[in-house]
């Protein structure tokens, strides 16, 4: 209801379909490997659990080398491929 409020379109995939999503389904993976199965002694902090969480997603974004990026984090790489305004 919420998206069709909001004028979203919502299109159904299957999950655990890397042919249909494959960016979604390997950044889960990602998700799952290097953050959730690493914290299993918060997974049932809520407060805790999101704030590593948070911390973790700033590491992902800001920090970590993506070999699709050529080793860098996605903020850098879309830092120089923006055109410089003047």
């Amino acid at each position: 209801m919420y998206l069709e409020e909001q004028g979203i379109k919502h299109q159904f995939i299957y999950p655990r379909m890397p042919k249909i999503n494959a960016f979604i389904e390997r950044f889960n993976r990602t998700i799952q490997e290097e953050f959730i199965l690493r914290n299993d002694e918060i997974y049932y902090d809520h407060k805790a659990f999101a704030k590593e969480l948070t911390k973790y997603l700033y590491w992902y974004n800001y920090q970590r080398p993506h070999a699709s990026l050529k080793y860098m984090s996605p903020m850098n790489f879309i830092q120089s491929k923006s055109p410089k305004s003047a």
